[in-house]
């Protein structure tokens, strides 16, 4: 897993309702609803959220902290973009 997503912590998904993150060229988007624990993600390339053309986004309820399905698809999602990409 990519050090950058396995180091994420409920700390940035709590500091503001919208957290924005990169790891080069890709990219990802946090929209938390705190009163009811929904986290919208969406992951995207080279472009603001705004005006990029590949965007991909995903739900999960965090429970407990718990940010391990979240993680999971963010990497997976790297890989995604960039199938060449050595494994960490």
């Amino acid at each position: 897993m990519k050090r950058e997503i396995e180091g994420l912590t409920m700390h940035e998904l709590r500091v503001t309702s919208v957290y924005t993150g990169s790891i080069g060229d890709f990219r990802y988007r946090f929209h938390m609803e705190f009163d009811s624990n929904e986290l919208e993600v969406a992951t995207y390339t080279k472009w603001c959220y705004e005006k990029a053309t590949d965007v991909e986004e995903a739900k999960f309820t965090i429970e407990n902290g718990d940010l391990s399905e979240l993680k999971a698809w963010l990497n997976a999602q790297y890989y995604k973009y960039f199938p060449d990409a050595p494994e960490e």
